[in-house]
């Protein structure tokens, strides 16, 4: 049975959140993509929940600061994701001799990375460009090793049949 005190807590959120939410919401829809702009706003709302005893008694400035951070995070990451991703194509295509071959060879495998699932791309990554063991990268996706195995080997012949359709693609439009 909740304290009082955490009922009060609960109360005093709540109104914080209707009072609010449609403001956060349209700071963030001038910000981010329409399809960001929940996923800012509840993670601003969950930012002040876990720091509730420090929420001001005006709480609209601090929890704009909040969405704003939220959505430099957001920036950053997908940053970082999109050099990841020109780099492990990069590093696909280091064979080729000619540059515009290379250049071509790393949209495709940027492409076809993207056509993979997220959890097929997530465990190529790690073996290849992250360099882990297949041991080691079944620790960081939370599986057995002989669990990763076979998903690496399933995920490296999806890999290897998009790329084999792009390039038959690409063969063609010549």
């Amino acid at each position: 049975m909740p304290t009082d005190t955490a009922q009060d807590a609960r109360t005093r959120f709540a109104t914080v959140y209707k009072e609010y939410y449609g403001h956060l919401e349209k700071y963030a829809a001038r910000r981010v993509p329409a399809d960001d702009v929940g996923d800012v706003v509840a993670t601003t709302f969950l930012a002040a929940w876990r720091r509730f005893d420090e929420l001001p008694a005006e709480p609209l400035p601090w929890l704009y600061v909040t969405a704003r951070r939220v959505i430099a995070n957001g920036h950053r990451g997908r940053a970082r994701w999109e050099a990841l991703i020109s780099k492990a194509a990069e590093n696909a295509v280091l064979s080729h001799p000619d540059p515009a071959d290379r250049v071509c060879g790393v949209a495709q495998v940027a492409a076809v990375l993207k056509q993979l699932s997220d959890s097929d791309r997530e465990l190529v990554l790690l073996t290849e460009w992250e360099r882990l063991s297949v041991g080691e990268a079944a620790a960081v996706i939370g599986c057995s090793a002989a669990t990763a195995r076979v998903r690496l080997h399933r995920a490296r012949r999806r890999l290897a049949r998009h790329l084999e359709a792009e390039t038959s693609k690409g063969a063609g439009k010549s």
